[in-house]
């Protein structure tokens, strides 16, 4: 089940008595600081490595980073898919081409060397970032990843400057 990223309603709110969030630790900005950053990073690439138009696939267990991250890129102009887990993102790869897919490392049904490896044998020129917190790997998807081809870690909590700038990066090499 493919997901919209202009569905609000699996965003908890700041408030809610969750543990800590982006929202409630400070680790995201402001819409606003965020669409500066997505205007202003985006502005000195070069039209090939620009989001805009771009179809990406966000794979987190995580609501919040899930949405967070689909939202950031949805104001770049990404065309965005979600899954909810590892499982959901391997099958929108095998029936779906993107451009960049932006999966968490630990989730139910399949790991991120998992989503790595179905994104890309669907399309090896695929770009792919892999999300994890404290530096939590479990199955070693970093390590099998990279000596496969992946292009790109990111730590869990990030700025949305970090998100940005790890997307034009792995583009920029996908495009290479």
């Amino acid at each position: 089940m493919t997901e919209q990223s202009d569905s609000h309603h699996d965003v908890p709110d700041a408030t809610d008595e969750t543990g800590p969030t982006p929202e409630t630790t400070g680790q995201w900005r402001s819409d606003t600081e965020v669409e500066m950053l997505a205007t202003d990073i985006a502005a000195p690439h070069p039209p090939g490595r620009a989001l805009a138009g771009r179809r990406v696939l966000v794979a987190d267990d995580e609501s919040v980073y899930r949405q967070r991250v689909s939202d950031m890129l949805s104001e770049c102009g990404c065309r965005i898919d979600m899954a909810h887990d590892g499982a959901e993102a391997c099958e929108l790869l095998a029936g779906n081409r993107y451009d960049l897919v932006i999966s968490d490392i630990s989730m139910a049904g399949a790991t991120g060397y998992d989503v790595f490896a179905a994104a890309k044998a669907a399309n090896h020129d695929t770009g792919v970032i892999l999300m994890t917190a404290f530096d939590y790997d479990p199955n070693h998807s970093v390590v099998k990843a990279r000596k496969e081809g992946t292009a790109d870690v990111l730590l869990k909590p990030f700025q949305a400057v970090d998100l940005l700038n790890h997307c034009h990066g792995v583009l920029a090499g996908a495009e290479a």
